[in-house]
């Protein structure tokens, strides 16, 4: 399966001197799923999204939120179209959640099989 390939050994970057990376960023107790992008080049694991809303839930019930980077990328544009390629993938209009089964279950294997 490619998310199990590509998730192997993504909390460390697979390209030199990358510039940021994609996210994949769960929340437990709503059943959410979000994408987003982060501009650094390292992981960093206590980010979960800019978000108004994924912001407050990180400050309230962090022990909800699971995150992980899904891809890295050398150059902001690299970083953008990425970005719109997860969501695509996701069939996600909005913040990424997922909204049919099939989607719903692409989301999941990402995380489950990233542990």
């Amino acid at each position: 399966m490619r998310e199990s390939i590509i998730l192997d050994s993504l909390i460390e970057p697979d390209i030199k001197n990358p510039f940021g990376y994609i996210y994949i960023t769960y929340d437990s107790k709503r059943e959410k799923w979000y994408i987003g992008q982060k501009r650094k080049p390292y992981f960093v694991p206590t980010y979960f999204g800019s978000g108004t809303i994924i912001k407050r839930i990180a400050k309230v019930r962090p022990e909800t939120l699971t995150v992980k980077p899904i891809q890295w990328a050398k150059t902001k544009e690299e970083l953008n179209k990425a970005e719109q390629w997860w969501i695509d993938y996701f069939d996600a209009v909005e913040v990424c959640r997922c909204p049919d089964s099939e989607s719903l279950e692409k989301c999941r294997n990402l995380l489950i099989q990233s542990h």
